[in-house]
Order: structure tokens, then sequence, then C-alpha cells
């Protein structure tokens, strides 16, 4: 409301060096019920790449009248679920994805939590991987070509994690808003909790 948004606004958000603000930020909207969100892609890199204005100076607001409905948890992944995913003998119906690095996938790079390594049963797609040098995204046929190689299809639940939510919520849009998947959930709590959490099934290299 502070920035003057209002029940029938349209709202467009961007990042400056990369999207991940932005898409999170897409992603909590829609998780409190405002669904006319877009996204700027290419973010202010882009913007200011095609020589588009910019301006130095913070518009007067008036507030707006937004009201958040109850959060909308078919967008967001808990731990408990996650286990139940990684413990099934059965993933054809539901895939994990971790978003990370392949370095942090496989728990040759630290990730500050207690253990390293991938939540048992994950595939790895990194989400840099889905932009353009401009950070603009890839079309959306490279997109779903990359998801495909891991097995992800739209018919399938999907969870995707990696540190802290945000890479995961670039692919969260990519999958969602992109492709138009419709079962997708981030898990926002990522390797932060899951790395520091105890008797959790866990894969890395070393294992």
């Amino acid at each position: 409301r502070e920035l003057g948004v209002n029940q029938n606004s349209k709202v467009v958000v961007y990042g400056e060096s990369h999207q991940l603000f932005a898409t999170w930020a897409v992603w909590v909207f829609k998780i409190y019920g405002f669904n006319n969100v877009r996204l700027l892609d290419g973010g202010l890199t882009k913007w200011q790449s095609e020589g588009k204005d910019i301006s130095l100076t913070s518009p007067t607001l008036t507030e707006g009248d937004f009201r958040p409905t109850e959060a909308n948890l078919e967008l967001r992944a808990f731990i408990d679920e996650v286990v139940e995913v990684a413990s099934a003998p059965d993933t054809s119906e539901k895939i994990i994805v971790d978003n990370r690095a392949l370095e942090s996938y496989v728990g040759e790079a630290e990730s500050g939590a207690k253990f390293d390594g991938h939540v048992a049963s994950a595939e790895n797609l990194f989400s840099f991987g889905l932009f353009n040098e401009d950070v603009s995204y890839i079309a959306p046929d490279a997109i779903a070509a990359a998801y495909e190689a891991i097995g992800v299809t739209s018919d399938k639940e999907v969870i995707l994690y990696c540190g802290t939510g945000l890479l995961a919520s670039a692919s969260w849009f990519a999958l969602t808003q992109v492709l138009g998947f419709e079962n997708v959930k981030n898990y926002d709590g990522s390797w932060t909790e899951y790395g520091n959490a105890e008797n959790v099934p866990i894969e890395s290299a070393s294992a």
C-alpha cells in the first residue's frame, strides 16, 4: 500500500544485475492473492542497454488499497513434504529439483549449513542457465528442453529449492509463468533449512 499498489493495479517488477529478487517478488505477490504482476524481462540491465529512459527521482505516491488474501500454500513447499518425496520409492509423479550450481549440488562447495550435498533423489538444474547474457529468459522451448532433460514435465508435481529460495524462484517463474506449469512449488526453506536438519535424506558425491 505504501508503494501505491491498489487491488486493480498492474505491477511490474524488475531486478538489476539478475532477476532473482524480481522473480521472488512475483512469487510472493501471487502467494498473497495478487495476480496482475509482471516481470520486466532482462530487468534494468537490458532496459539500460537498449537506451531506454531512467530516472534518479522518487515518484510521489498515494497510498493504495491492496489487501492480501490468505497465503496460497499450493505455491510453497515445506520440509516435511520435501522429506516425504525424497523418501518415496516411486518419483514418477513428483520430482525435486536443486537449482544451485553443480558444485553445491554434489557437496563440493561449502554451503554454510551443517551438511553439504543435495536432497536425496533431487535432480540438478542451475537457474542461471535459464538466462541469456542480457539477463532475459532464454526461449520457452529451450527452458522446456532443459527441464525435460532432467525428467520435469507438466504432468508432474515439482518442488524447487536452492540455498534460500531465490534461485528456485527464478525457476518457478520459468516453469509457471513462461511455460504454464500448474503444480510447481518453491521450497523457500531450501538448503538453509534442509542442510541444517537432522535425519533427513541427503546425497553427495562423497556419500
